[in-house]
């Protein structure tokens, strides 16, 4: 069973000298706490950082991470989509996107937000692992591999990327005799 989001206030935040107009400090209280991994209150956090900084793409985004834990991609999509109507190049939503596109089936979509931006942003970046690790659910083991390779090359010692090109390789080359 999913959690829905209850609006409900945040304990201020100190401001500090010299923070940026257009953020609101309580988006940075919403990292913290989703970090620790307390989505609700999370969400509380980035409510409030809304209300003060309406476009605040670090809080829209938050909110959007925010909402996919707590089980609620289509929301979560709408707070991404704002977030990139603002800031189109925002990496954290348009990763954000993908996923809440996955999450809701629309994985041909999902992949579609990820490609794009492996174009922009060539080599690894955040979301080269859900892209990898999605053509492998999905059996495109070409891709899968292809992608993997990509964060071999950055994390050489992870077993699991590790195992999941060597599965996904194997799978391409298909049965091997015995």
């Amino acid at each position: 069973m999913t959690r829905r989001y209850e609006p409900r206030p945040a304990p201020a935040p100190a401001v500090h000298p010299g923070t940026d107009p257009r953020r609101a400090p309580w988006a940075d209280q919403g990292w913290r706490l989703a970090r620790a991994k307390r989505y609700g209150e999370a969400a509380a956090a980035f409510d409030q950082a809304l209300a003060a900084v309406p476009t605040d793409v670090n809080a829209l985004g938050g909110m959007g991470w925010a909402l996919l834990d707590l089980g609620q991609p289509q929301d979560a999509r709408s707070y991404f989509e704002r977030a990139l109507r603002l800031d189109g190049d925002h990496v954290l939503s348009l990763n954000g996107l993908a996923q809440s596109l996955k999450d809701e089936g629309r994985v041909g979509d999902a992949i579609t937000v990820w490609q794009d931006m492996s174009q922009r942003y060539p080599g690894v970046n955040i979301g080269t692992p859900r892209l990898a690790w999605t053509y492998y659910e999905i059996q495109d083991y070409g891709q899968a591999a292809v992608h993997f390779a990509r964060l071999i090359n950055r994390h050489p010692y992870d077993s699991q990327i590790a195992d999941a090109l060597n599965i996904a390789v194997e799978n391409i080359a298909g049965p091997q005799p015995h």
